[in-house]
């Protein structure tokens, strides 16, 4: 009887707790509540903006990437600029956000593939050239991400994609389990939930206009020198020596990847970027693929010295592709412009906020 009764309650327990993963996790329901300081948090408000937008197809310019588009455009001061156009920019950026998870979230955002009139896929470069994205294709980072945005049969697709069979395992666990994708969150809730309560209500009064007041770091790179064989000259007075240690870092991965890693990029790049393109292959939206300042320092990086991605050699002739010119940006690329290795400054932010409103306001004329 107490070998039943120890069995029944068990039972019980794993139904009850079964019952509120449902109901609150796997739901949803609490993911409209993350933090936004976090990862999770952040994409969840993106997506959740993007959805909730009514949008105007004719007018709409749906701009993604990672965190140096979040950094370098500013879409409130784009709108203002072409004020007197039926252009609209919607500035999507994720910091930490790569070309697959971009690829499930439009899945998401435009299930059916027409929201939009234009779709900007931002890369750092046109080319292979570092530093390199190699391991891309198992970065369980991704799941953060994803897990909580995605349909199931998208995030099984995306499990599939993932090398490693114990990250496969692990992966497929948080898909049945949905608290365990918020079990750091969860804790800073119980924390802090009037917090979170006035977050949810911020996010939901900003959507997607939550950038537009913010100018960019003030900060920048003058100072920093490198020779042609990537050795440190000089380094900005600002710099602390845990940020010397980034750049060292930073300079250290670009020149010891391994050639195995080089390859695995190229791989990666050409396959997510494919699959966007393939996405909108037969529809009325436009891709737009833009090349965008990635690094204060292109003289040692030599971005056109290495080989240019197959997908954009493939598809420069795409009906409903427009591959902006990789030089376009290219003057923005100097130690005044940045504030770290990737990122855009406030003068920076503002230079690029103009030159790409003036290059997608002719993209019509260019195609």
């Amino acid at each position: 009887m107490k070998l039943f009764n120890s069995g029944s309650r068990l039972f019980w327990t794993l139904v009850v707790f079964l019952a509120i993963n449902i109901a609150i996790f796997s739901s949803g329901f609490y993911a409209k509540f993350l933090t936004f300081s976090s990862m999770q948090g952040f994409a969840h408000h993106i997506v959740s903006s993007s959805k909730d937008i009514p949008i105007n197809k004719d007018e709409s310019i749906f701009i993604i990437g990672d965190s140096r588009i979040t950094e370098g455009f500013n879409a409130g001061d784009a709108n203002l600029l072409m004020k007197n156009s039926k252009i609209h920019y919607l500035n999507a950026g994720m910091g930490g956000a790569s070309l697959r998870i971009w690829y499930y979230l439009l899945k998401e955002i435009d299930p059916d593939a027409n929201r939009f009139n234009y779709i900007v896929v931002t890369l750092p470069s046109f080319r292979n050239s570092p530093p390199y994205d190699g391991g891309y294709e198992g970065r369980m980072l991704d799941a953060d991400f994803l897990a909580p945005l995605i349909s199931s049969n998208d995030f099984l697709n995306f499990i599939d994609h993932q090398t490693g069979y114990l990250n496969k395992f692990i992966l497929l666990n948080r898909m049945i389990i949905a608290s365990i994708n918020y079990s750091n969150d969860f804790f800073d809730l119980i924390l802090h939930p009037l917090n979170r309560i006035d977050g949810y209500k911020w996010r939901k009064k900003v959507s997607l206009n939550y950038g537009d007041e913010y100018k960019g770091n003030t900060e920048n790179m003058a100072g920093l020198s490198i020779d042609n064989f990537g050795n440190i000259v000089s380094y900005p007075q600002r710099l602390s020596d845990a940020q010397k240690d980034q750049i060292l870092k930073y300079l250290s991965s670009i020149k010891n990847t391994q050639n195995n890693e080089i390859v695995k990029a190229a791989n990666y790049k050409n396959l997510w970027v494919r699959k966007i393109l393939d996405r909108y292959k037969n529809t009325s939206t436009k891709v737009v693929i833009m090349r965008i300042p990635s690094t204060p320092l292109p003289v040692y990086l030599a971005d056109y010295s290495y080989p240019l991605l197959s997908v954009i050699e493939e598809n420069r002739n795409a009906k409903n592709l427009i591959i902006v010119p990789e030089d376009s940006f290219l003057d923005l690329e100097a130690l005044d412009n940045f504030w770290d290795m990737q990122h855009l400054n406030a003068v920076g932010r503002s230079r690029l906020t103009t030159a790409i409103t003036q290059k997608i306001s002719r993209l019509g004329a260019d195609k």
